[in-house]
């Protein structure tokens, strides 16, 4: 009987003859029950997890020491770049060796590196769109040679404006406290990116070089008689004579036109006391009366006032100046 059971499928098993976990074992011991994690499992999970890990940062290391030469070498050349740019006219440079914080290089006006022209210092001002680097030269004699944008990540057409050469150009000649709307204009609509550029120059001016020790160190001199060239104020005067009609204004205006006004003040001299509908006092030069609403008035005599035209005012006019004649009598009014 045992042996057909034991040889039936366990589909064909009866509910009865089925195996329940949770019954005692024939030895009375209850059964372990499988699953769950264990001990060892989490120790070969840690491990997999640390050797991919350790492939992982193995792969970045080695991309990393392939590439930093060329960074570096790109790092270089874009700001040895910048460098002959606000040094037009150096012919070498190198690398500050004392640390200040800052990318510095010692310019020369030679290829034989034996006169320093001058330095320059990588400045990186915060402006509206975030960091600013830039290129700040630096004379001799402690006046900005030129300033040079590397990057910057401006609003394009407003504040990108400040990387132009009319407004860089503002800062030639400074020294470290310059100041917006005192030693330079900003651009319009870029307030706060010119003052980034122009606290970049601020700060390139408070690094502390030694030329003459650096000097020393590699037999070569300081040229102290090389002076930073002023800022052109001409690039701003351009801009404001641009417009010549502002010339002709003179001519549009035709001021000898108004001079004519004097000429007719004795013919209306109480214009302005005149009340409206009434028509202006009419005065010959010279005259001893005057003309006003059809009455004229002599100024000798106030009675003496005759209703006449402006025809016959004329001859009134004579009669005054008749001594003979005087004043005519027989137009008093009674």
């Amino acid at each position: 009987m045992a042996t057909e059971n034991e040889n039936r499928a366990p589909e064909e098993m009866t509910g009865a003859e089925e195996i329940n976990e949770n019954s005692p074992a024939p030895d009375g011991k209850k059964p372990k029950k499988s699953g769950g994690i264990t001990g060892g499992y989490l120790a070969r999970l840690v491990i997999t997890l640390a050797l991919v890990c350790a492939v992982i940062a193995a792969l970045l290391a080695t991309v990393n020491a392939v590439t930093k030469n060329k960074i570096d070498e790109h790092k270089l050349e874009s700001q040895k770049k910048a460098v002959f740019e606000v040094f037009p006219g150096a012919a070498d440079c190198d690398p500050y060796e004392e640390e200040t914080g800052h990318d510095v290089y010692v310019v020369y006006g030679d290829k034989e590196k034996k006169d320093i022209v001058g330095y320059a210092v990588k400045a990186s001002p915060v402006g509206f769109g975030g960091e600013i680097e830039m290129m700040v030269g630096i004379g001799a004699d402690g006046k900005t040679t030129g300033v040079s944008v590397i990057t910057m990540s401006e609003t394009p057409g407003v504040g990108t404006k400040t990387n132009s050469e009319s407004f860089l150009s503002r800062f030639k000649g400074k020294d470290g406290s310059v100041a917006v709307g005192v030693d330079v204009d900003a651009v319009t609509g870029a307030t706060i990116s010119s003052k980034a550029i122009t606290a970049g120059v601020r700060e390139a001016h408070g690094v502390k070089v030694d030329l003459e020790e650096f000097a020393a160190g590699k037999g070569a001199a300081v040229d102290s008689s090389a002076e930073a060239e002023p800022a052109p104020e001409a690039t701003k005067e351009p801009q404001e004579t641009k417009d010549p009609q502002e010339t002709k204004e003179p001519q549009e205006t035709k001021e000898p036109q108004e001079t004519k006004g004097p000429e007719k003040e004795p013919e209306s001299a109480s214009d302005e006391t005149a009340e409206p509908g009434d028509e202006p006092e009419f005065r010959e030069n010279g005259s001893d009366g005057y003309y006003h609403n059809g009455v004229y008035t002599s100024d000798t005599d106030d009675a003496y006032q005759v209703e006449v035209g402006k025809d016959e005012y004329e001859s009134l006019l004579e009669k005054e100046d008749d001594p003979e004649t005087g004043t005519d009598s027989e137009t008093k009014e009674p």
